[in-house]
């Protein structure tokens, strides 16, 4: 998804993880927290995910694998169904706007067996998540 306005912006306002319910249809909550104790600790995401009428609401825990804010991608994995998901930001070709780029992996039994079903469930609500992160930022602005 191409958004018109600059790549920190938009990067800003995606990780803002407080602000999803305001404007994301796709994760209705997201809250920062911790796997594990002490040394072995790790930050994760807790998504309230709305999966469509057939799966209903889902609450996942995904371990944040990787965030890199000076090149702005984000990596965080799920353990069930096993699922990786990419998201990094490029700045259009004019340097004025941003590119929101995202890649997913589903795996694991459960996904076998729904793949069909999971798969087009998140590609409509990534790709609403991502229109909608565009629409969210193009308001800010003219706030």
């Amino acid at each position: 998804v191409e958004i018109s306005e600059p790549i920190d912006i938009v990067w800003d306002a995606f990780l803002d993880f407080n602000s999803y319910s305001k404007w994301n249809p796709f994760h209705k909550k997201v809250e920062i927290v911790e796997e594990g104790d002490g040394l072995e600790a790790t930050v994760a995401v807790r998504m309230t995910v709305d999966m469509g009428p057939i799966l209903g609401t889902l609450v996942s825990t995904e371990t944040i694998c990787y965030v890199d804010s000076a090149r702005k991608i984000l990596m965080y994995s799920a353990k069930h169904p096993s699922a990786l998901r990419m998201v990094w930001l490029l700045p259009t070709a004019d340097g004025s706007g941003t590119v929101f780029n995202s890649y997913d992996m589903i795996g694991g039994y459960p996904a076998a067996f729904s793949r069909g079903h999971i798969v087009g469930v998140v590609d409509r609500g990534f790709n609403a998540q991502h229109e909608a992160l565009r629409e969210f930022v193009q308001l800010k602005k003219k706030r």
